[in-house]
């Protein structure tokens, strides 16, 4: 079957808004601040209006559930009890995963939509590619072929399925990738009907009541069999879940009466000799935008071991609230870009074909555009490296603020402009060689400091010696 002839996600649409003519954040940031002349805000109104319609329901509705929690509920119920406080199980896969998943957009191109956000009915997913159809990938070490999936693979099936019931498509694509990091590769895609898409998303809700039920309860024993027990589940090999074993066994409503897949030709020979000629990406010499906003703290962290509990801290209920009323919109709205540089350390999350950006603060009232700009100047700096990353000069950012009255509406949108993006662009290789330097020197006082906020509960303070505010260096 030939590749799908046309592109029927909902394009990603830009609100007709008012031009950026904010302030500079120039004007509200310390003295020194170059890059601060680069940078532009102004609210979105009609974007704050469209996402202020979504809120009541969502807010008044239960938080909603992933998909990947409800095609393998049991280890989704044990991730939601432990967290973080489980090391992953392969961190060597989980980096391979994302350099397939990066090639699979660069054989797709920007014909297609990668890494999708989509919730409805309660259940939100993360669709990995959109073209007419959904597309799912995994990686394993052993080919499959595209009729033996439901048998082998059927979480994925599942997976697949409900991402078809979220984003109405009457039809899917399995991809599966087998080889060693540098290949040879085979692949094997498999084409899926997904049957009565409104009986799939009902049952799909019906799941995520139930798996709500688990996590009220406070136990797991209302769920399937957990089909790893005993075959390297990473919750039974450290101790964290109680699994016996014994627990009843139950076919995912997702894959009853789904047929064998078909395998995609000449596609799945297309996509296998694309994979096998990309030659690999050099690793990206920051692993994450983090490092190039506070890349004082990332050497701290590399070099003295991170500390425990910090600086990462559990999204609030506001933001993962936040999250559901963009994910919410038509298909396609929230998606991952491209980057256009290999040392971008991921693909870039946008809302409408721009860069976002979602951040909470604690504030009670709205804070003003130069409030923000004053008292939270990363966000224009991992805006403006994200917007570097993908060539686009504008980037957004949704903000709530925790302590809004009972009642208000407690966000708003924001969009940054960046003149002249190179800025950016220049600013992102200057950290970075500074940030290598440092590695075989050891002189981290050439590093930007970290802003006040974070400096003041530093875990390497009065080592890393950050004074509080920015310092572009």
């Amino acid at each position: 079957m030939d590749r799908p002839s046309a592109y029927k996600r909902a394009a990603p649409r830009q609100a007709a808004e008012p031009p950026v003519s904010g302030p500079s954040s120039a004007d509200h940031l310390p003295s020194g601040e170059a890059w601060a002349r680069s940078v532009f805000i102004a609210p979105l109104p009609r974007a704050q209006a469209e996402l202020a319609e979504r809120w009541p329901a969502i807010v008044g509705a239960p938080a909603a559930v992933r998909v990947t929690d409800l095609v393998d509920p049991r280890r989704g119920y044990w991730r939601s009890q432990v967290g973080t406080r489980i090391a992953p199980a392969h961190p060597a896969a989980i980096e391979r995963g994302t350099r397939m998943h990066r090639t699979l957009g660069e054989i797709l191109g920007p014909s297609a939509a990668f890494e999708v956000q989509i919730a409805r009915a309660g259940v939100v997913g993360q669709i990995d590619a959109l073209l007419d159809v959904p597309i799912e990938l995994k990686t394993t070490s052993r080919a499959v072929p595209a009729e033996e999936l439901l048998e082998r693979r059927p979480e994925a099936v599942a997976q697949l399925v409900a991402y078809c019931a979220l984003s109405e498509r009457p039809r899917g694509w399995l991809a599966l990738v087998a080889g060693a990091d540098a290949g040879p590769f085979a692949v094997s895609v498999g084409e899926f009907d997904a049957g009565n898409l409104a009986d799939r998303l009902r049952a799909l809700a019906h799941e995520a009541d139930r798996f709500r039920y688990a996590l009220e309860k406070g136990s797991p024993a209302s769920l399937p069999a957990c089909r790893w027990f005993d075959h390297g589940c990473e919750f039974q090999r450290d101790g964290l879940c109680d699994c016996s074993g014994t627990e009843e066994e139950e076919r995912s409503p997702m894959i009853s009466g789904i047929a064998p897949g078909r395998t995609v030709e000449p596609t799945r020979a297309q996509w296998e000799t694309a994979w096998n000629r990309s030659p690999a990406a050099p690793a990206p010499l920051v692993s994450s935008f983090r490092d190039l906003v506070y890349p004082r703290l990332a050497y701290m962290e590399a070099t003295r071991g991170r500390a425990e509990g910090y600086p990462r801290t559990p999204a609030s209920e506001l933001r993962r609230r936040l999250r559901e009323v963009l994910e919410a919109g038509p298909v396609g709205e929230v998606a991952r870009l491209l980057p256009r540089t290999e040392q971008a350390p991921d693909l870039i999350e946008s809302w409408q074909g721009e860069p976002l950006l979602v951040r909470t603060t604690h504030a009670s009232v709205r804070p003003s555009p130069e409030e923000i700009s004053r008292s939270a100047p990363q966000h224009a700096l991992e805006l403006g490296f994200r917007c570097a990353a993908v060539g686009i000069p504008n980037g957004r950012l949704v903000l709530g603020w925790e302590r809004a009255p009972t009642g208000q509406i407690p966000f708003q949108v924001l969009r940054y402009h960046f003149e002249p993006l190179g800025t950016f662009s220049r600013m992102w290789r200057e950290r970075v060689l500074a940030l290598e330097a440092t590695r075989r020197d050891g002189r981290f006082e050439r590093l930007a400091a970290c802003p006040a906020w974070r400096a003041r509960s530093c875990p390497y303070q009065p080592e890393c010696g950050c004074p509080g505010g920015l310092t572009s260096r």
